[in-house]
């Protein structure tokens, strides 16, 4: 027996001990092996999450961070697996096609899940540039998150991926897409603790040097909001940044209701991982 295909048995027997389906496949003209997990309920609900861009493995510290996460060395953070039940068992947070210009050679899609009907390359197997995948930390089995708990984390951490890029971009006033950014946080109906983090850390991922001042004054815009004032909004925001094609995209990422209105959906979204079951 090769020694790598010793070392991919003993990765099979870990994730058979954490209760998900390891399969082995033979891939290339050298009959390489990897070793991949049957998603979904195989392996107790297991789901998927690729983060395309650079700026959602970043995000993903902050929103993501409980789940156990995997990738090529160059890209450690670049999968992170969750359980739980989606309502597209496929689901693609993807820049449309009238914006795609606007973000050069990116990749369409910002985050990919996938779950049922699906496999995950995972470690130690190698990528197509022979990097071996590793864990980031150990491959413990991962939360349940609530029905639509996940999809709202995924939506928000590609939305802020999309901001973060075209923030470092633009040459618009710093001060003024901060704000905007805060109020359409506050829109989404995120707690003004949380707000304050995603918006010091997309200033910090687009190289504003006063990064650690953006987050402020979210509460008191929260209470503009609970008391029927105006803040600014998503289409503000993205003409502020020079993004108004995708304004539309973002706004559904965000789950903010309304159209390009100025009212906040009648929940609060839990995007941090905490609380679930």
């Amino acid at each position: 027996m090769r020694d790598n295909d010793l070392r991919l048995g003993v990765f099979a027997l870990l994730y058979k001990s954490l209760g998900w389906w390891p399969v082995l496949r033979a891939s290339g003209a050298t009959e390489a092996h990897d070793i991949r997990i049957v998603l979904g309920q195989p392996s107790g609900s297991l789901i998927d999450i690729e983060l395309c861009w650079d700026e959602a493995q970043e995000l993903a510290l902050e929103l993501l961070d409980s789940l156990p996460a995997y990738g090529p060395r160059s890209h450690p953070l670049r999968h992170r697996l969750a359980r739980g039940n989606l309502r597209n068992d496929h689901l693609r947070f993807e820049i449309p096609s009238v914006a795609a210009p606007l973000f050069g050679d990116r990749p369409s899609v910002v985050i990919g899940f996938r779950s049922d009907g699906h496999e995950a390359v995972v470690p130690p197997s190698l990528n197509a540039e022979g990097e071996g995948r590793a864990w980031w930390g150990f491959p413990d089995n991962p939360e349940y998150w609530k029905d639509g708990e996940l999809e709202d984390a995924g939506g928000t951490t590609a939305a802020l991926a999309v901001i973060a890029y075209a923030y470092g971009r633009s040459p618009g006033n710093r001060d003024v897409i901060c704000e905007a950014l805060t109020g359409v946080l506050a829109l989404a109906g995120l707690h003004p603790g949380d707000i304050e983090v995603f918006v010091e850390k997309v200033a910090f991922l687009a190289k504003d040097e006063d990064w650690f001042r953006r987050g402020t004054g979210a509460a008191g815009i929260c209470a503009r909001i609970d008391a029927g004032e105006y803040v600014m909004n998503v289409a503000e925001l993205c003409r502020e940044l020079g993004i108004e094609p995708i304004a539309d995209t973002l706004r559904q990422w965000f789950g903010i209701e309304g159209g390009s209105g100025n009212a906040a959906p009648g929940r609060e979204r839990n995007v941090g991982g905490d609380d679930h079951e």
